[in-house]
């Protein structure tokens, strides 16, 4: 399976459980050294290519080579900045961090309780293309939101962006105009 990266994993289960599916290229960031302690007690054992890794995801350059990761999942860390970030200063730093990780057309993928905009809008100053947006409804006995929002993005290439951009730039310039 190609690497895998979940930032903000806290004490959750989807690394362990996404390795038992399968994925073993696995490595889970958290700034909770005590997150980390508590994951590689309970969740790393026996688990070959699992890591658990204290780390800042501002950090995530200074730890690993551009383009290591095929897939970045987010499962609320971005969230999380809204709180206090409510211009998307930091969370527009975490998706640099996070996406000169990715290999060339890999895939961020993110869920949120926010309004799905407000994820795109951290990664649209990237080479990003939206590839689907999921809504999950509210279960009956369910203590989380009303809705939450699965974005996965794919990140092109530098050529692709400029391209998309000549075209669009052409079409808004020449209504009669259109480049396929």
């Amino acid at each position: 399976s190609s690497p895998i990266l979940e930032i903000g994993c806290g004490n959750s289960k989807l690394a362990a459980e996404a390795y038992d599916d399968g994925f073993t290229k696995l490595t889970a960031v958290d700034y909770s050294q005590s997150a980390i302690d508590w994951q590689k007690r309970n969740h790393a054992k026996d688990r070959k290519g699992l890591d658990f890794v204290h780390l800042n995801i501002l950090e995530l350059s200074q730890h690993y080579k551009d383009e290591s990761f095929s897939t970045v999942i987010d499962k609320g860390t971005f969230d999380t900045f809204d709180v206090y970030d409510e211009e998307n200063v930091f969370a527009r730093k975490a998706a640099d961090a996070c996406f000169h990780s990715l290999t060339t057309d890999g895939y961020i993928i993110t869920a949120t309780c926010r309004p799905f905009q407000r994820r795109i809008e951290c990664f649209n100053h990237l080479p990003v293309k939206v590839v689907e947006i999921c809504e999950i409804g509210k279960e009956p006995n369910d203590k989380t939101p009303d809705r939450i929002y699965i974005v996965c993005l794919q990140k092109v290439s530098e050529k692709d962006t400029i391209e998309k951009e000549l075209r669009k730039t052409i079409v808004e310039f020449d209504g009669s105009y259109r480049v396929a």
